[in-house]
């Protein structure tokens, strides 16, 4: 065989070699296609599980458990109830890995995701973590806590700090060594540990928290009103960003309001809704001023305070309550016809409304007071007509002071009755 011969051979050969790869590769990439495989996007699952933490008795849920699967690009936390669900986890044996800060990493190996289907972590058992040394002593105290033995919870807590005093949990118990002794009734020794937080803990995220509650203590649990004072503005001074910033001001006009001084108290009211437009606590400030303007018997202004406020919050928990007021500011002027037109409006616009604060009905006191407007008008007869219905409507219903509207509205009856309506001999 010749040069020219071989090398045509071997061009043959070439050009063979070249059509078998084409058509090879050609018949996969029409195979992929027609199969509905992509090679650029590989099949997923998903997988779901339970995420608990030891306890003495067992285990409960644990939320904020962070949940990552190796060669997954997103990852997946726990909730309350310590569930979890993340998707798109690539197919075949997989590791999951569970962090949560106070407690020992979890690895589940050899997790197998079978592609579009939930997968189940664990067999569909709870993964569950065990706490650091210091974390177990704070779990242990936080049970003690929400079981609501106090004293033993606060033994708990100290005994994480005197064991661990650089522990991350410190500043925890100490806030919660503070809350312990509230509940426990000692609340001189409740401010000394909300100092103790703030001289010891400079970066603890507590620190508002305790600035706040500090001047609550003094506030509601003590009556120190210039002390709450004091300390409500040293949380605006240290934390204007705060959550609590818009409760502090709130508690300045409350201390000004139980120390009678009512104008101070509409001026900081005030500040709360002029400063914190967002805040929640809008339709309190409103209600608080009107009350503050009727304590100062300033009436018709108090009035216009709570329209105001059912025009601006029509949702809000104070409209009943603004609603019944507008009518006993009108009973306190004497002007008794204005004042059943607007009880009357609490009966038809806010027939379930409460007080704040209280599961006590704000409708039988309006109505007790629709029957008292009508004994000053001398109009008996339709005074006895608004009690009776009161009596057969709102039996269990109680005054402010716990005592009985229905058993107060039967005195009334009688003596209604005996005094114009007597009945004759003959009868």
């Amino acid at each position: 065989m010749n040069r020219k011969q071989i090398r045509n051979n071997k061009i043959k050969r070439s050009i063979k070699g070249l059509f078998t790869v084409t058509f090879l590769g050609l018949f996969i990439i029409f195979t992929l296609f027609f199969t509905g495989c992509n090679a650029f996007n590989p099949q997923t699952g998903s997988l779901e599980g339970e995420v608990h933490r030891q306890t003495i008795d067992g285990s409960v849920p644990l939320e904020g458990a962070l949940v990552t699967v190796n060669g997954a690009e997103n990852t997946a936390q726990s909730d309350q109830e310590g569930y979890f669900l993340l998707n798109e986890v690539p197919a075949g044996k997989r590791t999951v890995t569970i962090i949560k800060d106070g407690y020992i990493t979890a690895k589940l190996i050899n997790v197998y995701i079978e592609p579009d289907i939930v997968n189940e972590t664990n067999i569909g058992q709870p993964v569950i973590l065990k706490a650091k040394e210091d974390r177990a002593v704070y779990d242990i105290a936080m049970e003690y806590y929400q079981q609501e033995d106090y004293s033993q919870a606060l033994t708990e807590f100290q005994s994480l700090i005197d064991d661990y005093p650089s522990s991350s949990w410190a500043d925890d118990s100490r806030y919660q060594i503070a809350w312990c002794n509230i509940y426990l009734g000692d609340y001189s020794q409740a401010i000394k540990e909300f100092d103790s937080l703030l001289s010891n803990y400079p970066e603890s995220d507590y620190r508002d928290y305790s600035q706040y509650y500090k001047s609550w203590t003094y506030e509601v649990k003590m009556g120190l009103y210039i002390q709450a004072i004091l300390s409500y503005y040293t949380v605006l001074l240290n934390y204007p960003g705060s959550q609590w910033a818009d409760d502090a001001q709130l508690g300045i006009g409350n201390c000004y309001y139980a120390t009678f001084d009512y104008g101070n108290a509409i001026k900081e009211y005030q500040k709360v809704i002029d400063y914190y437009p967002l805040s929640d606590l809008l339709p309190l400030a409103q209600f608080s001023i009107a009350q503050s303007y009727r304590q100062a018997n300033q009436r018709n202004t108090a009035i216009q305070k709570y329209k105001e406020l059912i025009q601006l919050y029509p949702s809000s928990e104070y409209c009943g309550p603004s609603q019944y007021y507008i009518g006993y500011c009108n009973y306190e002027k004497g002007d008794y016809q204005t004042a059943i037109f607007e009880f009357q409006k609490v009966l038809y616009n806010y027939p379930n409304s409460t007080w704040p604060d209280e599961n006590r009905e704000v409708a039988p006191s309006a109505q007790f007071y629709i029957g008292w407007c009508y004994e000053k008008l001398s109009l008996w007869a339709e005074a006895l007509e608004v009690y009776q219905s009161l009596i057969n409507k709102y039996p269990g219903s109680t005054f402010s002071d716990g005592s009985s509207i229905p058993v107060y509205v039967k005195e009334r009856i009688d003596w209604i009755n005996e005094t114009y309506f007597p009945e004759s001999p003959e009868e």
